[in-house]
């Protein structure tokens, strides 16, 4: 994920367009990363940035994802994943609304 964050948008793409098997890459590849990005969701760090890398890769990777089995199975995955993690900070922000409203009116 690292690797990712410290490259330019351009690099980003390249990078997650070689996953697929038409890039040079493998379906196993591609489901290394969807397990990473839920990981990366998981510890609750760089959110907005696995946000923005899943969005692409399925931008990207729609037709090779819609015919592979195995690649849907780990995105439902993360897809439970992501509404957890949606669950946890909604209720965050609403804890944070609601302490700052009370400090305002204090």
């Amino acid at each position: 994920m690292n690797m990712l964050k410290d490259k330019g948008p351009s690099s980003i793409e390249i990078e997650l367009q070689r996953l697929s098997p038409e890039g040079g890459g493998s379906v196993k590849l591609m489901i290394k990363f969807v397990n990473l990005c839920r990981y990366v969701m998981e510890s609750a760090f760089d959110f907005e940035a696995v946000q923005s890398y899943c969005a692409l890769f399925l931008k990207l990777h729609s037709d090779t994802i819609l015919e592979n089995t195995e690649v849907c199975d780990a995105l439902s995955k993360l897809q439970n994943t992501q509404e957890k993690s949606w669950k946890e900070l909604n209720y965050d922000m609403t804890g944070a609304s609601a302490l700052v409203t009370f400090c305002k009116s204090s």
